[in-house]
C-alpha cells in the first residue's frame, strides 16, 4: 500500500485561526481513505508564501523534495495537496519544472479538491499540460494583482500620512492620533538614562527585571511579557521611534527595505541630544554580560604581556577547606585554556583596581587632555555637518522641482519618465545624506562627550569611588558602570607580564607601572605598589612589554 504525504500551506499565519488547516487536512484524509493509501507525515508551510517560491526553496516543500532526492521518500509515494496553488503561485515557467521534477522521480501528485491524479502516465497529455498552464497562470495572476493592490494601498497610506494602531509600545492610537502611554514612557526614559550612565543592555535588563515597578511591555496580542530581554533593550536604544520618527518599509524577499524618507509621526519621548549621547556611549561600552556588580571595570582593555592575548576574570570560590570570601583575579585566557601561553600569574582584581584608582594624581590628566587638536577635530566635524546640510537642502529643492515639472506636463509626455527618474535618484541621495549626517552627528556628540567627561576625570572617579563604598545591589552596578566609563576616558590599555602590569594612557605614549608584591597565595595577602611612569611610543611600549 503506497504512502501518501499531505502537503499543507497557507500564506498568512492568521489563517491558522480559520478553517484552512482543517479543510486541507480533512481533504487529504478523505482521498487517502478512498484510494487505500497509508498517510505518512505531513509537510506544513504555515504562513509561508508561494508567490516568490519561498516554500519550494526553503520551506517544507523543499524538505519533501530533498527527502525524495535522497531516497527517504520512495518513488511510488503520493503527494497530496489541495490544489496546485498550494505548491506554487509563481509564473508557469517556474512552476512547471517543479511539477516535472516530482513526476520524473516517480511521485504521484493528487489534488484533493477535485481528487485528480497526475503521474508519469498522463503528465505529457495535452489536456494535463493545458490544465497546468491555466491553473499556474491563474494563481500567479491572482497573487500579482493582490500584491499590486497591497503596494498601491500602502503607497497611498504613506503619501497621505494614513495612521494605524500598529505603533511603538510606549504610545497608543486613539481618535486618529498617537498619544503617550504615561505608564510606559517613564520606563523607556529610564532605559536611556541607565544606558547613558554606561550600563549595557544586559545590565539594564537585569535592573528592570528586578524591579516590580518596571514590568515588561505586553505583546500586541494582549498577552503579558515574561521578562525584559537584552535584545529588546538594544532595539529600543538604537531605534529612532523614541524621537518620533517612522520609517515606511516594504517586504522584499522576506526582508524589510526602507521606502521613501522617514516621517515625523509619533510623540517624541527622548531628546535628540540624549539619543546621540547614548549612541556614542554604546560604541565605547564593553560588550557582554557584566554580572550583578560589574566585576571587571576594564573589560576589553586587558592584554597579556607574554602572548598579547586577552585577559579574563577568574573566580576562586571559598570552600570548607579554604573558608572566607570569594576572590577574583585577572588571568591570561590562553594560559587558562592551555593554548600556548605560559603566563600563569593571577592578578587580584580588588588590589589592581585600588592601585590604579589610588594613583590617579600621578597620571596628571590635566596635562594629558590639554590637546588643541581636539578643538580642531570638533571644528572639522562642524564644517562637514554644515556642508552636508547645505547639500541636503539643495537636493531636496532639486527633487521638489523635478516632481513639480513631471506633474505640470501633459499625460503621456516622454519627459515625465525622465523627471520621475531624477526624483528617485534625488530620493536615494537624500537617504544617503541623511545616514551620513546621522553618523557625523554621532561622532560629534561622542567627541564632545569625551571632552566633557575628561575635563574632570580624576574628580569624577574620586566621587564615584566614595559612592560605591556605600552602595549595594542595582545602584552598585550603575555606579561601577559609570566608573568604568570614567576610566575609559583616559586609559587605553592594561598590559600584564610577570609580577608587573602597565597602564597605558590615551595619547602621548605615557605609561604607568605597578608591581604585585607577595605574588603567591590568596589575594588577601597580596599588595600592589606604584613603580613610576615613563614615556614610550606605541612600538617601543609593545616591544618592552611583550619582550
Amino acid at each position: 500500500m503506497p504512502t501518501a504525504y499531505p502537503y499543507i500551506r497557507f500564506s498568512d499565519k492568521s489563517q491558522e485561526k480559520g478553517n484552512s488547516l482543517h479543510r486541507q487536512r480533512d481533504l487529504a484524509r478523505a482521498v487517502a481513505e478512498r484510494r487505500g493509501l497509508t498517510l505518512g507525515k505531513e509537510f506544513l508551510d504555515l504562513g509561508v508564501s508561494a508567490y516568490r517560491g519561498k516554500n519550494a526553496d526553503q520551506g517544507a516543500l523543499n524538505s519533501f523534495r530533498e527527502e525524495v532526492r535522497e531516497g527517504r521518500i520512495t518513488g511510488d509515494s503520493w503527494l497530496l495537496l489541495e490544489d496546485f496553488d498550494r505548491m506554487s503561485r509563481r509564473e508557469f515557467r517556474w512552476f512547471y519544472p517543479l511539477f516535472l521534477e516530482l513526476i520524473d522521480a516517480g511521485i504521484t501528485i493528487c489534488t484533493t479538491a477535485d481528487d485528480r491524479v497526475y503521474n508519469e502516465g498522463n503528465a505529457d497529455d495535452l489536456e494535463v499540460t493545458l490544465l497546468l498552464v491555466i491553473k499556474g497562470s491563474t494563481s500567479n495572476l491572482e497573487s500579482a494583482k493582490k500584491s499590486k493592490r497591497l503596494i498601491a494601498r500602502w503607497t497611498t497610506w504613506r503619501e497621505t500620512g494614513h495612521r494605524t494602531a500598529v505603533c511603538p509600545a510606549w504610545v497608543y492610537f486613539m481618535d486618529g492620533e498617537y498619544h503617550r502611554n504615561e505608564r510606559r514612557v517613564p520606563i523607556v526614559q529610564m532605559i536611556f538614562d541607565l544606558a547613558e550612565s554606561g550600563i549595557g543592555a544586559h545590565g539594564i535588563a537585569k535592573i528592570l527585571n528586578g524591579n516590580p515597578a518596571t514590568p515588561p511591555f505586553e505583546h500586541m496580542n494582549g498577552k503579558p511579557g515574561k521578562k525584559w530581554h537584552p535584545t529588546t533593550i538594544a532595539n529600543i536604544l538604537t531605534g529612532r521611534h523614541v524621537l518620533g520618527w517612522y520609517q515606511p518599509c516594504r517586504v522584499v524577499d522576506g526582508r524589510q527595505e526602507p521606502v521613501g524618507d522617514p516621517v515625523q509621526r509619533y510623540p517624541a519621548i527622548i531628546s535628540e541630544a540624549q539619543w546621540h549621547r547614548v549612541q556614542a556611549r554604546r560604541k565605547t561600552n564593553p560588550r557582554g554580560n557584566r554580572g550583578e556588580t560589574m566585576s571587571n571595570l576594564f573589560t576589553g582593555l586587558l592584554r597579556c604581556g607574554r602572548c598579547g592575548g586577552v585577559m579574563k576574570v577568574k573566580t576562586s570560590y571559598a570552600t570548607k577547606k579554604r573558608p572566607g570570601k570569594d576572590h577574583r583575579y585577572f588571568v591570561c585566557t590562553s594560559a587558562m585554556m592551555n593554548s600556548g601561553c605560559e603566563a600563569n600569574t593571577h592578578y587580584p582584581i580588588e588590589q589592581v583596581e585600588k592601585a590604579i584608582l589610588d594613583h590617579t594624581p600621578e597620571y596628571r590628566l590635566h596635562e594629558l587632555f590639554s590637546d588643541p587638536g581636539t578643538a580642531q577635530q570638533l571644528k572639522a566635524l562642524d564644517d562637514q555637518i554644515t556642508d552636508l546640510k547645505r547639500k541636503f537642502e539643495d537636493t531636496e529643492r532639486r527633487k521638489a522641482n523635478a516632481i513639480d515639472r513631471a506633474e505640470s506636463l501633459p499625460q503621456g509626455d516622454p519627459l515625465i519618465i525622465e523627471y520621475e527618474t531624477r526624483a528617485r535618484t534625488y530620493s536615494a541621495d537624500l537617504r544617503a545624506s541623511h545616514e551620513a549626517l546621522k553618523a557625523l552627528e554621532i561622532q560629534k556628540v561622542a567627541l564632545a562627550t569625551r571632552i566633557d567627561e575628561r575635563a574632570d576625570s580624576e574628580g569624577k572617579a574620586r566621587e564615584l569611588r566614595a559612592k560605591i563604598a556605600e552602595a549595594e545591589g542595582k545602584e552598585l552596578l550603575k555606579l561601577r558602570a559609570s566608573l568604568s566609563q570614567a576610566l575609559r576616558t583616559f586609559i587605553d590599555e592594561l598590559w600584564f607580564r610577570g609580577e608587573m602590569f602597565t597602564v597605558v594612557l590615551h595619547g602621548a605614549g605615557k605609561v604607568h607601572h605597578f608591581q604585585v608584591v607577595n605574588g603567591k597565595g590568596r589575594a588577601a595577602g597580596r599588595t600592589v605598589e606604584y613603580a613610576g611612569a615613563t614615556y614610550w611610543n606605541n612600538d617601543e611600549m609593545r616591544r618592552v612589554v611583550l619582550g
